[in-house]
């Protein structure tokens, strides 16, 4: 395994531990330089200096097949610190590229050696940086038992700062999950913690967490203070991340307004700060964005592009539910050049990935979007999807949900 020096004495493999991640805590400064740096001990020698973003992205991109090793020869080693250490700095450098499941083994590693070494930070940082990373592979309920984990400790430790960084993480998986009201809650509490101890750039983070909400929420229009709020947090702090973010939120925003010029000009800028950044998951994400901007510009074949570079993206980041939600860009777009038979094929597979996934809220919308590509030559079938959509909607309450089911309801075939 590239990385494992099974032969290293342990005084050479510890000497290769603090080279490493001194040179990991260098990448950080560019990676993930709003991420508070490890209380590391003084490096034995000058570490590296990266001259910007590229070079480090180049260094983690790299040397990542050997990460998992490394902190596996530390933690076989009992070098319990430098594992724990080793691991959470290789979450904050994971390659932008890489799939973030690919680092949840370092991360159970990393676990278990602070909590060998009865470090409560550790624990703190990994069990938040786990749950981030169940969050991306789909896996909501390890996530949240992992966030649950951080915020007892947190309350046990009187850590405010983490506990509101816990609880925005918490409200992100409720997001997910289309648990509005409790998402809502957790972005609330953080909110207020970060402005009472002036963390502005975690404010500007939750302001973009709760405009998300509210466009999820809708209707669209009554976000439209949220997300202004959150593209002027960010470009204050001249946070390309967050302003990259904020604008597809904007551009999705005006996209549903029918405000169409300015939903391309944000997702343009979006994309160019995606591209910038090399990193694959905002890319596939906001690429979703740039095909509904594209679909509702009748740029249809640019519009399908876009959703098959998406869909291709997630697949290889091993995100089915955002895979699914681009195939379901194609099904609209296949429906919208009035060929009905492959919108059906899209929408089938989309609604089937959210069932497996037990998302109800997705399968809803997949089916009543299945049902109309089907109801011109199969109105039997189309009656049993939208039928289906509404058992999906039960939990649902929000102004979105509300809007949907009266949508179903009407539908022509719903009445035979």
């Amino acid at each position: 395994m590239p990385g494992y020096y099974p032969d290293y004495g342990e005084a050479a493999l510890r000497r290769r531990l603090e080279r490493f991640l001194h040179t990991a805590d260098a990448a950080r400064a560019w990676l993930a330089p709003a991420e508070p740096p490890l209380p590391l001990p003084p490096p034995l020698w000058p570490p590296p200096v990266f001259a910007d973003y590229d070079t480090a992205v180049d260094w983690s991109e790299s040397e990542q097949p050997g990460f998992a090793g490394l902190v596996q020869a530390a933690s076989s080693a009992g070098l319990d610190q430098q594992a724990w250490q080793l691991a959470e700095t290789l979450w904050q450098v994971w390659p932008p590229s890489a799939a973030d499941a690919d680092w949840l083994r370092i991360g159970q590693l990393g676990l278990a050696a602070a909590e060998r070494e009865g470090d409560t930070d550790g624990r703190i940082r990994l069990l938040m940086s786990l749950g981030t990373a169940y969050r991306s592979a789909n896996r909501l309920d390890e996530g949240l038992r992992s966030l649950a984990q951080a915020l007892e400790l947190c309350r046990s430790s009187d850590n405010r700062l983490d506990e509101a960084h816990a609880l925005n993480l918490v409200g992100l998986l409720h997001l997910r999950a289309r648990r509005l009201d409790s998402a809502a809650a957790c972005f609330g509490s953080a909110l207020s913690t970060f402005r009472e101890t002036g963390a502005d750039r975690w404010v500007a983070v939750v302001l973009s967490n709760v405009a998300s909400t509210r466009l999820n929420a809708g209707p669209a229009a009554e976000a439209a203070e949220a997300v202004r709020l959150a593209l002027d947090a960010y470009q204050e702090l001249d946070d390309r991340w967050g302003e990259g973010n904020a604008l597809r939120l904007a551009a999705a925003l005006h996209t549903e307004l029918g405000e169409l010029d300015e939903a391309e000009a944000c997702v343009r800028e979006a994309m160019r700060i995606a591209l910038a950044l090399r990193d694959h998951a905002l890319e596939a994400y906001w690429l979703i964005t740039l095909g509904d901007v594209q679909r509702a510009t009748v740029t249809y074949g640019d519009a399908l592009i876009s959703y098959q570079r998406s869909a291709a993206l997630h697949r290889r980041l091993g995100d089915r539910s955002r895979e699914a939600l681009a195939w379901r860009g194609a099904g609209l777009t296949y429906e919208a050049l009035d060929r009905p038979a492959e919108a059906a094929a899209f929408h089938r597979r989309a609604a089937a990935v959210h069932a497996e996934l037990g998302d109800a809220w997705e399968q809803a919308v997949e089916l009543d979007h299945l049902g109309a590509a089907l109801h011109s030559r199969d109105p039997e079938a189309a009656r049993g999807h939208w039928t289906q959509a509404l058992v999906c909607l039960t939990p649902f309450t929000d102004p979105r949900a509300d809007a949907l089911r009266a949508r179903i309801e009407q539908r022509p075939a719903r009445d035979g």
